[in-house]
C-alpha cells in the first residue's frame, strides 16, 4: 500500500523521526538551497535512519565559460536545475547537520548507457525538433528539455558524475 503526498521536500508536514530511510532520486539537484533539504531529511529520519541521494555532482570545482554554458545554460537550465552541489560541500553540510558515516559511491557505470542513448536520440531529433518548435508544434519547455538532455549528457563523465550518497542519522 502506498500513500502519496504532495509537498515541498524542504518543509514537509511529517513528524520528527518518522522514517527509516529518506531516498532522493535526481531531485535534490532541483532544491535551490540543498541545506534546506538536508536539514528536513535529518529532521524526519529516525535515529539510525539512512539518507540516500542519487544525483548529479560536478566533476570539478570551477568550469570554464564554455563548460558552464554546456552544463548549465544549454544543459541543466532545460531541466530547471539552478546548480549542482559539489561532493565535498554536500558531505560537509551533512556532517555539520549531524549525519555520520557519509560516503559517495561512483555510479557512472550505471547511467553511462542511458546517457549515450539520450545523446544519440536527441542528436537525431534536435534539428527537426527545432523546426517543429519554431512552427509552434512544441513549447519552449519541451524543446529546452530535449536540448538540455543532449548537452548535459555530452558533458557526462567529463564535467559531471552520477553519484549515490549515503549517510546515517
Amino acid at each position: 500500500k502506498v500513500d502519496f503526498k504532495e509537498m515541498d521536500f524542504t518543509k514537509t508536514s511529517f513528524e520528527n523521526n518518522s522514517f527509516d530511510i529518506v531516498w532522493a532520486i535526481e531531485s535534490v539537484c532541483h532544491a535551490e538551497d540543498k541545506k534546506e533539504f538536508l536539514n528536513e531529511a535529518f529532521r524526519v529520519l529516525k535515529k539510525g535512519g539512512k539518507l540516500i541521494v542519487a544525483d548529479y555532482f560536478p566533476a570539478k570545482e570551477n568550469f570554464t565559460q564554455k563548460e558552464y554554458e554546456q552544463v548549465y545554460t544549454n544543459g541543466l537550465n532545460g531541466w530547471a536545475v539552478s546548480e549542482m552541489c559539489n561532493e565535498e560541500e554536500f558531505k560537509i553540510t551533512c556532517n555539520n547537520l549531524g549525519f555520520s558515516n557519509s560516503r559517495f559511491i561512483d555510479a557512472d557505470n550505471y547511467v553511462k548507457k542511458s546517457a549515450k542513448k539520450l545523446i544519440n536520440k536527441n542528436r537525431l531529433w534536435l534539428i527537426p525538433g527545432w523546426i517543429y518548435y519554431k512552427l509552434g508544434g512544441i513549447t519552449d519547455t519541451e524543446f529546452m528539455n530535449a536540448y538540455g538532455a543532449y548537452n548535459f549528457c555530452k558533458a557526462f563523465g567529463k564535467l559531471w558524475h552520477y553519484k549515490i550518497f549515503i549517510a546515517e542519522k
